[in-house]
């Protein structure tokens, strides 16, 4: 954070523009009472918005100099920014007049740069936990969306045709920095939504579940969001990255839950399983993958059992049939033995008479 005096605040903001590559975009904004209390609305310069940002609502993350980021939520029809921009706001303690030097760094994606003044005002005791900078006149006249920094409308488009002249286009990143968002841009698919990489996900805590821009966390119970990080963790992604774009968010969160649901059951599964009831997971898991769940490791966890369970089926039917054959064999053995005992019994009573005469006969 820079506060060193001598050059004026709009001075040292222009020389920590001037200092950043110029592959990435960049403006500088005047912080206002409304920026930094009370309403907390910041208003992004038009021109800026139209060449750079989304042409519909959605989230904006902006990264401090401490590395810590924050989700605010952008109006593509007032070019405003709210919702997380007030935690941003009072966490670095923006004070009217100060300038921040906002780079794009990513689709979506700002890191901010604070330059603070030295003019300091305390505002009216309704406002008395802030304090803000004395605005010079000219400043106080211009419009809420203008940007008093910036070069004049005329300069700025006449800026833009000469670098295209140049053929340097006014926003080329690096393809291995945030090719995949830009690619992606403007497709049926939210992964714009997906602004913060998971990989920056320190914990459960900083865990947030975004589609098309609406936070889901509220719509899901916290011990099935903490079961769906573990999922997201095991494969270092958001497995709703991907989703279609403009889906319902009670739809999307439905899914996340019945996700987590089925890999429980997943884990629960035993030889008894009945595998209709795997096939069944299955095709539910394929429906959400058309819309674009990653879901595939189950699936291929589901297909695993099936195939063991179906190997196992095999052996134990080729036991069967051997029980059986073997039962087959027994029943035919018994029946000779029986036919057997019959001509034991048969002989032994023909027999019978003779022993009798003889046993009988005269001395």
């Amino acid at each position: 954070m820079l506060s060193e005096q001598g050059d004026s605040a709009m001075d040292r903001a222009r020389a920590v523009q001037a200092k950043l590559s110029r592959r990435f975009p960049s403006f500088v904004k005047l912080m206002r009472v409304s920026h930094v209390s009370e309403q907390f609305r910041l208003c992004l310069p038009k021109l800026f918005c139209d060449e750079h940002l989304p042409k519909h609502d959605g989230v904006i993350v902006l990264l401090d100099e401490n590395h810590k980021w924050y989700n605010g939520r952008y109006s593509v029809e007032r070019y405003e920014l709210t919702g997380g921009w007030r935690c941003f706001s009072t966490d670095n303690k923006l004070l009217e007049g100060d300038f921040l030097v906002f780079q794009l760094i990513e689709l979506c994606k700002f890191k901010v740069y604070i330059v603070k003044n030295t003019r300091l005002t305390k505002v009216n005791d309704a406002n008395r936990d802030h304090f803000h900078r004395k605005p010079v006149k000219e400043e106080e006249e211009e419009e809420e969306n203008s940007d008093p920094i910036e070069v004049t409308r005329d300069k700025y488009l006449e800026h833009l045709s000469r670098k295209k002249e140049r053929s340097i286009p006014v926003r080329k990143p690096a393809r291995d920095e945030y090719a995949y968002y830009s690619d992606r841009f403007g497709t049926k698919r939210s992964s714009e939504y997906s602004l913060v990489r998971f990989k920056d996900v320190k914990g459960f805590k900083d865990f947030r579940m975004y589609v098309d821009g609406q936070i889901l966390d509220s719509e899901i119970p916290t011990r099935c969001r903490a079961k769906y990080y573990e999922l997201c963790k095991s494969q270092n992604m958001f497995l709703h990255e991907k989703l279609v774009r403009g889906l319902n968010g009670k739809l999307a969160a439905g899914m996340i839950s019945e996700t987590v649901k089925i890999a429980d059951a997943i884990r629960a599964v035993n030889s008894m399983t009945c595998p209709a009831r795997m096939d069944g997971w299955d095709k539910t898991l394929k429906g959400f993958e058309e819309l674009g769940m990653v879901v595939g490791f189950l699936r291929v966890r589901i297909r695993k059992l099936l195939r063991v369970f179906r190997e196992f089926r095999d052996e134990i039917d080729l036991k069967r049939i051997e029980r059986d054959e073997a039962e087959k064999e027994m029943r035919a053995l018994n029946a000779k033995i029986g036919k057997i005992d019959a001509e034991i019994d048969a002989l032994s009573g023909k027999n019978e008479p003779v022993f009798k005469e003889i046993a009988c006969a005269p001395w």
